[in-house]
């Protein structure tokens, strides 16, 4: 495949390219695998509503495994990554989803997945400094962890219990800030200033640094320093029973639960375990329906 971008206004944004194969085994597992290529690019977005900025050519490759959906056991795992040639954005993403049905009215699967990213230009603000705009990036080092699962019960035609649950937890730090002042400079490295310690005071505790950036002891701005800790639970319990042809009463428990700290690093176990001590909300449904022969 092969493509190429332009925006509304005519101007040319880049182009880029993909490979990718599947073959499925005399066993009935499947595999496949690609490449996509973008070069590099105009993106009218990442300054949010200022000028255009040159990003960087990019690589992502990606593969998937399957086994054969006809057993009682059978699982997909899939990979995929992101990375350039300068080192301003990688993603490494991985996924399992292990389903197993013991019996004919029962379907169990569990899906976990983790992503991480490091991403040199995080938009966090745009400030004025003198009657000119600042677009001020952080690098962000990113973290997300999660798992799906279910359970499918089909105690007659007529009456199912289904139930899914989702932990989730994603954590964010910041460092390096820098504000983009060549947006559409041939290297990249002249794209931007990076802040040094003559000109950033952090105060990460409170949540925000400032920033003297012509270095006369004084500040000229100050940004939030949105370092995050995200934890959240989410799970619904549907009954549904058929009374009658067409007619059918639903009764749902959703529960959730949410927390957010900002301290931003990435402990499993300690946030895990902090992720059921949250107050949890929970919300019980009853929907009715009646069909009406004519």
């Amino acid at each position: 495949n092969h493509w190429t971008g332009f925006d509304f206004g005519g101007r040319y944004q880049g182009y880029g390219g993909n490979i990718n194969g599947r073959v499925t085994f005399k066993n009935l597992w499947s595999m496949s695998g690609g490449l996509n290529w973008d070069t590099e690019s105009l993106d009218n977005h990442i300054l949010r509503g200022g000028p255009a900025f040159r990003s960087p050519a990019m690589l992502r490759p990606f593969v998937y495994v399957s086994s054969d959906n006809r057993k009682k056991l059978k699982f997909e795992a899939n990979a995929f990554a992101m990375r350039d040639f300068v080192d301003h954005y990688r993603m490494e993403q991985t996924r399992l989803e292990v389903s197993y049905r013991p019996l004919n009215t029962l379907v169990l699967s569990l899906e976990p997945y983790y992503t991480h990213i490091n991403n040199n230009l995080q938009y966090m603000n745009t400030l004025s400094f003198k009657g000119d705009p600042r677009y001020v990036f952080g690098n962000l080092t990113q973290n997300v962890v999660g798992m799906s699962f279910r359970v499918n019960l089909t105690l007659t035609p007529n009456l199912t219990f289904q139930y899914w649950g989702q932990p989730f937890i994603a954590t964010g730090v910041y460092n390096e800030l820098k504000m983009i002042d060549n947006p559409l400079a041939d290297r990249y490295e002249d794209r931007f200033q990076v802040f040094d310690n003559q000109q950033i005071e952090y105060y990460k505790d409170e949540g925000y640094c400032m920033i003297d950036e012509d270095r006369d002891a004084v500040t000229d701005y100050t940004v939030d320093y949105p370092d995050f800790n995200v934890k959240e639970f989410k799970s619904n319990l549907v009954v549904r029973w058929e009374y009658r042809p067409g007619s059918v009463i639903y009764l749902v428990w959703s529960q959730g639960r949410s927390g957010y700290d900002g301290y931003g690093d990435f402990e499993f176990g300690r946030d895990f375990s902090n992720l059921f001590r949250i107050y949890p909300n929970d919300i019980f449904l009853v929907k009715f329906s009646y069909r009406f022969g004519l």
